[in-house]
C-alpha cells in the first residue's frame, strides 16, 4: 500500500499536465484576430469580386453519378443546385453566380451558387 501511495503524486501531476496540455490546444486567437478575421468575413461577404457573370453551356458530366455544370470558354464551375429547368446539355444560358472557396468530390470546376441564371441568345427563326 505505500508503494502505490508513493506514486500516487506522480501520476496525479502526469493527469494534471495532461489536462493543461489539452486544454491549451483549444484556446481561442486573441481579440485583435478575431475582430479582424470577423471583418474580413464581412467584406468579402459583400466583395463584388466574389461573383462572377458570364455567358456559357450547361453540359452534362457524366461522372460521379453525372451533373450538370457551366462553361464559359476555358472556365467550368460546378453550379450549387442548379434549377431543373437548366439542366439540359448544350443550353447556352446568362449566369451570375457567387464563387464558393468549398472543395466538392467531384473535383470538377469552380464551384458557385447560382445567384441569377436565364435562357439566351436563342436563335430566332429568320423570315424567307
Amino acid at each position: 500500500m505505500t508503494l502505490l501511495h508513493s506514486n500516487f503524486p506522480v501520476r496525479w501531476l502526469a493527469a494534471l499536465a495532461c489536462a493543461l496540455l489539452l486544454a491549451g490546444c483549444g484556446t481561442k486567437k486573441n481579440a485583435a484576430e478575431d475582430a479582424e478575421e470577423e471583418r474580413f468575413h464581412m467584406v468579402r461577404g459583400e466583395n463584388q469580386e466574389d461573383y462572377v457573370e458570364f455567358v456559357g453551356n450547361v453540359t452534362y458530366v457524366p461522372f460521379e453519378g453525372g451533373f450538370y455544370g457551366l462553361v464559359e470558354g476555358t472556365n467550368m464551375y460546378d453550379p450549387l443546385l442548379l434549377p431543373k429547368e437548366y439542366q439540359q446539355d448544350g443550353l447556352q444560358v446568362k449566369v451570375r453566380a457567387r464563387l464558393r472557396d468549398w472543395v466538392s468530390g467531384r473535383n470538377w470546376g469552380r464551384m458557385v451558387h447560382v445567384v441569377a441564371i436565364e435562357r439566351c441568345c436563342e436563335k430566332q427563326e429568320e423570315d424567307d
